[in-house]
């Protein structure tokens, strides 16, 4: 009996040795798919976010001459922080029209009043960014047109809550302007959608001043100023 009960005890400790052996073996091959996982993903790389920065807009609505500033946060929205830097500094955005306006809702505008200028930006795509922020009244934002990564030149300022449309479309927000501001951007020409987008591309301010001569407009858009002390690094795909 005494021999019985020493081989069955061996023979647990064995088979709890076999297990612990397997479990070892399980757990080594689990580590090494996982690795071979990971490495098989692509690193995302960063992407270097630039400092905030103001731009000042002069315009001219039917009350008279006026301004306000745009307080671009690149954090929010990097890419369009950068396009938009660059159309100002380009004088893309000087001497350009108001060509949508909807009380309570949205003014428009983004398209050079000169077809050829228009044109070298027209297909100057980018890439969509990651929605920070909602369309709160007075953020600004470009305008997305159906698909992903239509973005180009044309901006859209909320002048009313469009969280819940405006977010839907894509519409993705880039800046701010104070509400302290806001009131010069109501006296905007309410020329709402009339203007044919397709006409403006075409035509340019030849045809907004004529068919709609009481339209708002840009006289010129420069950088403010820059806050060096706001600058970020974020992950994200190109």
């Amino acid at each position: 009996f005494g021999a019985v009960t020493s081989r069955i005890i061996h023979n647990k400790k064995a088979s709890v040795s076999l297990v612990a052996a397997l479990s070892t073996v399980f757990k080594m091959l689990r580590c090494a798919i996982l690795l071979l996982f990971a490495a098989s993903i692509p690193s995302v790389p960063a992407l270097r976010v630039d400092p905030r920065f103001k731009v000042d807009f002069e315009i001219e609505t039917p009350d008279g001459p006026g301004k306000f500033t745009v307080d671009v946060h690149p954090s929010w929205a990097p890419r369009a922080a950068a396009r938009f830097k660059d159309l100002v500094n380009a004088g893309f955005y000087d001497d350009t029209r108001f060509y949508k306006v909807i009380p309570g809702e949205v003014a428009q505008f983004g398209i050079n009043g000169d077809p050829a200028a228009h044109a070298e930006w027209h297909d100057k795509t980018f890439n969509d960014d990651h929605r920070q922020q909602s369309n709160h009244k007075s953020f600004v934002s470009f305008v997305k047109y159906d698909g992903a990564n239509t973005r180009t030149t044309e901006i859209l300022i909320n002048l009313g809550a469009n969280e819940r449309a405006y977010d839907k479309a894509g519409h993705v927000p880039f800046g701010i302007i104070l509400a302290k501001e806001m009131p010069i951007v109501h006296t905007l020409y309410p020329v709402m959608d009339d203007p044919d987008r397709d006409t403006i591309v075409a035509e340019g301010n030849a045809y907004l001043d004529k068919n709609f001569p009481q339209i708002s407009k840009i006289i010129s858009a420069t950088i403010h100023s820059e806050h060096e002390d706001d600058r970020h690094t974020v992950h994200t795909e190109l």
